[in-house]
């Protein structure tokens, strides 16, 4: 997956009918916040979270925080 971009359409996204967390750093490069706002709201059944003061991979910068938002989704 780090080689080759991955495209999903926002039908495909669209479609999703499962209930759906998205993580995200609030100082992520990689994806951006209104990016993952948009993602989002294409979701018919979607939370949403920011881990503050992290990157791309959140679980390594607040574990617990991560692990607790995780566990009570």
């Amino acid at each position: 997956m780090y080689r080759t971009r991955v495209y999903v359409r926002q039908e495909e996204i669209k479609a999703i009918q499962a209930p759906t967390l998205i993580l995200a750093g609030d100082r992520d490069t990689a994806s951006s916040a209104q990016h993952m706002l948009d993602v989002y709201r294409l979701l018919h059944n979607g939370q949403l979270a920011f881990i503050p003061g992290c990157g791309h991979v959140v679980l390594n910068c607040k574990a617990d925080l991560t692990i607790g938002i995780v566990a009570g989704f």
